[in-house]
């Protein structure tokens, strides 16, 4: 379906004369109408399974933001970084152009930048529960989803896979079977084109197939000038094929996605979700410009001795170029005498290392492609089965593999330093967990098993004129194993207390301790319980029906080794308590002192 600019102009002319019209109605005489019903202005209920269980977000008793679908879709969110707006102490942003298609996490300072195989990521992202191990094909588009979750605090004794920072998971909307589909178009600036759909049927009685795609287009709005051809009169060398001084842009995106997801019921008791997704990236790299040159251009020595004799270019008269503020487009460390182009969106890249070969940097020159590349693809099963009316056993089967490739260089014809990286990943993943309820419904329980695989290759083509070194990096295998069982339990014995208790072990191939998820008020010279109450105004403050105060998070946690950790937490609403506050200074009791975390110590008889 081709949308022309005039098309969709007048479409959006057509919506405004639309919602136009009832002003012109205003003079018409009124008739008499019933009463409208009273409409609720309360928030939507969202329910989460963070704790592997249906609860309502607000009974939940977890740092933890979800955001339904059609939240996503209202606010116009198609991306896993926007959700970043409305989290709190979450940082969400794609990775810059030097490494490539992914996404920077944080989550209260806790992340990881670099997609390095051997860097672990501090937040865990999860689709549909199935954990993805790398920043890189991590950049996930919000395709037909339900909701996000986004758990903020240190992640393992729900599930397999821990992280120090938090999770965000993103669940798809399982098939229905009610032959409801949608569509949607949009164009913008830059020859943006997204289109996104869904269908959704019923095949047989007991099984549906919902299938859902994406696509997006956009060119890229940073333009590559040819420095010669827009100076005319410069000695730095053209690297253009032509008379044209826009050689290309940066910043550009072709992005298309697609899943198909198949949900089978053959008892009322089992049911079998089996999905299949593939994600195609062909980008240009990401958009960048130069803000600042040091005038430095030579391979060897200080600024002050510099050697004229291996320079990273040549000019056309054959003195070295230095990269100094001519090739700043815009900005106070600018001098550039460029006209006619918004100089904020100007870039010198040429992708090209001219500088002559020698015997430390024996592979010049160097031309690269610009370009992002990714290809993303994976299968998964899950299983629910519910053994008992307070028992039930699911089962999430994965595997998944991404094959990326990107170029980076600095934004002038004098080149400082070129990249171009590749990455493939391939995993294996195998969770089980076992939920229940007992003591008459007063404890509900979770004990699982994670195993995981991953063998991840990197290769790279690295030229750092700035180090004087330019070499081919791998290929460079990284494998990784992890092994874990872990419970979690929560003891509601009456309706305003609830005790919660967690382990995990890891295989020998991992180690988690649980850091203090703590809320309590620290002192360092304070060594005993203490309660602190406050005014009874106070304490009725937001609750028009009773005063309500919560015991925020009494944790301690005991460890008998280093591979066993234990995490136990108090939540209930005790009357004229407003905080429990818990010194961590040095006693038999406890195991550390205050700021130093809580190491494992076999010296309390632990």
């Amino acid at each position: 379906m081709a949308f022309s600019r005039c098309d969709l102009l007048c479409s959006a002319a057509a919506l405004l004369s639309l919602a136009a019209t009832p002003a012109l109605a205003q003079t018409a005489p009124e008739t008499p109408q019933a009463p409208a019903e009273k409409t609720s202005a309360t928030t939507p209920e969202i329910v989460v399974t963070a704790q592997f269980r249906t609860q309502r977000l607000q009974d939940t008793p977890l740092a933890i933001t979800a955001v339904n679908g059609a939240a996503l879709a209202a606010r116009g969110q198609t991306n896993i970084s926007e959700v970043a707006a409305q989290t709190p102490n979450v940082t969400l942003a794609p990775q810059n152009q030097y490494l490539g298609p992914g996404i920077i996490a944080f989550i209260r300072g806790v992340g990881q930048s670099d997609p390095n195989f051997a860097l672990e990521p501090g937040v865990g992202m999860y689709v549909d529960d199935v954990y993805l191990p790398t920043l890189t094909g991590s950049l996930l588009d919000l395709m037909d989803l339900d909701r996000v979750e986004v758990l903020r605090g240190p992640q393992g004794t729900l599930a397999g896979r821990n992280s120090l920072g938090g999770s965000i998971k993103l669940y798809g909307v399982k098939p229905k079977g009610d032959n409801s589909g949608s569509f949607e178009a949009t164009y913008g600036s830059y020859h943006r084109v997204d289109l996104r759909g869904h269908f959704d049927l019923k095949l047989t009685d007991n099984l549906a197939m919902r299938v859902s795609g994406v696509s997006k287009n956009r060119d890229g709005y940073v333009k590559i000038l040819d420095y010669a051809l827009t100076h005319p009169g410069t000695t730095v060398p053209t690297m253009a094929t032509g008379a044209n001084p826009q050689v290309g842009t940066l910043g550009g995106t072709s992005f298309a996605a697609g899943k198909v997801a198949l949900r089978w019921t053959p008892t009322s008791d089992i049911e079998v979700n089996v999905s299949a997704d593939y994600t195609r990236e062909r980008d240009e790299p990401g958009a960048s410009v130069l803000i600042y040159g040091n005038n430095i251009a030579q391979f060897a020595g200080s600024p002050v001795t510099k050697d004229p004799n291996r320079a990273w270019l040549y000019g056309t008269d054959g003195a070295p170029i230095p990269l100094d503020c001519r090739f700043v487009p815009n900005g106070r460390n600018s001098c550039d005498t460029l006209s006619g182009y918004d100089k904020r969106y100007v870039s010198y890249a040429t992708f090209y290392d001219a500088a002559r070969p020698d015997h430390q940097v024996p592979y010049k020159p160097l031309a690269l492609n610009r370009h992002s590349n990714l290809d993303n693809y994976g299968f998964a099963g899950t299983i629910d089965w519910t053994l008992g009316p307070s028992l039930a056993l699911k089962s999430i089967t994965a595997y998944r593999h991404y094959d990326s490739d990107w170029s980076f260089a600095e934004s002038a014809p004098v080149v400082p330093s070129m990249l171009n990286q590749a990455q493939s990943n391939t995993q294996w993943s195998q969770e089980l967990r076992l939920t229940g309820k007992a003591l008459n419904n007063t404890l509900d329980f979770v004990l699982g098993g994670f195993y995981f695989h991953a063998k991840g290759l990197f290769t790279g083509r690295i030229d750092l004129n700035y180090a004087g070194i330019d070499f081919l990096h791998g290929p460079d295998p990284t494998p990784a194993t992890n092994k874990a069982i872990f419970a979690n339990a929560s003891w509601k014995p009456f309706e305003a207390f609830t005790l919660t208790g967690a382990a995990q072990i890891l295989g020998p191939q991992g180690i988690w301790l649980c850091p203090p998820q703590s809320r309590w008020l620290h002192d360092p010279a304070l060594h005993r319980l203490s309660v602190r109450r406050e005014p009874a105004a106070q304490l009725r403050a937001g609750r028009a029906q009773r005063a309500v105060q919560d015991v925020r998070r009494l944790a301690a946690r005991l460890a008998r080794s280093r591979r066993l950790s234990l995490l136990a937490r108090a939540d209930g609403l005790w009357p004229g308590l407003d905080r429990l506050s818990f010194g961590r200074g040095q006693s038999a009791s406890v195991l550390s002192q205050p700021g130093r975390g809580f190491p494992a110590r076999d010296d309390h008889g632990l």
